[in-house]
């Protein structure tokens, strides 16, 4: 996706657990609501402790993919490469305009 810049349908990213569900357009509401009164039924309390336990390793990993990630970006984007690429997808993205 990235190297491509393709995007992914709603099952191919169900597929690859990008996400957990996906609901078709006609039953979406229907499937909401269900999940809704799910969530509605369950105490406050216990939601906002499961929530703050499953963000707390998140939140960690997403920091430290960040940094390694913009740390790769820099390296890319200040090389002669890096930069001639850039300029090239610029350019055919003028060009599509």
């Amino acid at each position: 996706m990235l190297l491509g810049g393709r995007k992914l349908t709603a099952q191919e990213a169900c597929g690859k657990g990008l996400v957990s569900q996906v609901f078709w357009p006609g039953t979406f509401t229907q499937e909401v609501m269900v999940r809704v009164k799910e969530l509605a039924s369950c105490s406050p309390v216990v939601l906002e402790e499961s929530k703050a336990l499953v963000r707390c390793n998140m939140k960690l990993e997403l920091e430290q993919a960040n940094e390694r990630e913009c740390e790769v970006l820099k390296k890319i984007w200040g090389s002669a490469q890096g930069m001639d690429s850039m300029l090239k997808y610029l350019q055919r993205k003028i060009d599509e305009f």
